[in-house]
């Protein structure tokens, strides 16, 4: 019988052994804080990693749109050339053609003439 006391005592005492285990100590949280923050520290330094990565593969790739945007409109010049060289050309072969009609026209009607005479 002289237990029970010692249980009543143990049953007393339980909640707050209990509050007191549920109750973190100052040095727990600050590792947790720590823990925490040098993860945190670590994905800021990959991003920033990555970031730098990708900031060159942007300037890469500015250069190379800068070329191209160079080597187009140096195509395009040459074609505007080519279609101003094409269309000098034309109205050349267009006077070619009305200064030669007369001659034609001569050599047709000599022809005409030297084959009827010819029968």
């Amino acid at each position: 019988m002289h237990l029970f006391p010692l249980f009543l005592l143990l049953l007393m005492l339980l909640p707050g052994a209990v509050h007191a285990a549920q109750q973190k100590s100052p040095e727990a949280d600050l590792a947790r804080v720590r823990e925490r923050i040098g993860v945190l520290q670590k994905s800021v330094r990959e991003d920033l990693a990555r970031r730098d990565r990708l900031a060159v593969q942007l300037r890469e790739a500015e250069v190379r749109v800068g070329e191209a945007s160079k080597r187009l409109a140096a195509v395009r010049s040459a074609i505007s050339a080519s279609d101003r060289r094409l269309a000098a050309l034309e109205v050349e072969r267009q006077q070619n053609a009305t200064r030669s009609q007369p001659s034609c026209a001569r050599l047709t009607s000599t022809a005409v003439r030297s084959s009827s005479s010819s029968f």
